[in-house]
């Protein structure tokens, strides 16, 4: 009886493709975790027979709805900034840190309020749009509000990238391989 031969490159590609896999899900799951840290949310505010109901949804790498909420009756806008306080960095006591601002869109209704975190850069903007829009005849405003554009948008997509081009090589080989 002869022996068969075992397929050992198989398993090699096939060892390689789930290699490829994990690091394409740790660079995908690390540009979650930065843009979960550093929310964009959409605001779509509509112009309903009721009043005017904000739907506001929290998106994980720009594209993904994590967290949804819906407040009806908005009959207000409003901004809050926070800014940490100032400290002495402990191993450089001669080194002050100032933390960045932080930004807040409040939108207020009958029945509560909603804070969607925001650029300080962007703040007056949204809140002028926000305004009009309440303020004015339009059946739809639709605005991305995103909370640091370094982090949130920037370094998140920095990251993302990588695993987004190594998952369609992937994809590339495996059509490729079985398309024959």
């Amino acid at each position: 009886m002869v022996a068969k031969p075992r397929d050992r490159g198989g398993q090699r590609r096939i060892r390689g493709l789930a290699v490829s896999i994990g690091v394409a899900a740790f660079f995908l799951g690390f540009a979650a975790i930065i843009s979960w840290l550093a929310p964009v949310h959409v605001l779509d505010l509509r112009r309903e027979e009721e009043g005017i109901r904000a739907d506001i949804a929290q998106r994980l790498l720009l594209v993904v709805p994590i967290q949804t909420r819906t407040l009806a009756g908005v009959t207000g806008v409003s901004t809050r900034r926070y800014a940490p306080p100032v400290y002495v960095n402990p191993d450089e006591p001669a080194a002050v840190v100032r933390p960045e601002e932080q930004g807040f869109l409040v939108l207020q209704a009958a029945r509560g309020s909603a804070e969607i975190s925001t650029s300080p850069a962007e703040l007056e903007d949204a809140e002028r749009s926000v305004r009009e829009f309440l303020s004015g005849s339009d059946a739809r405003l639709r605005r991305r509000l995103v909370s640091n554009w370094k982090f949130g948008v920037l370094v998140a997509t920095l990251v993302a990238v990588p695993g987004v081009l190594i998952l369609l090589a992937v994809s590339w080989d495996v059509i490729r391989r079985f398309g024959r």
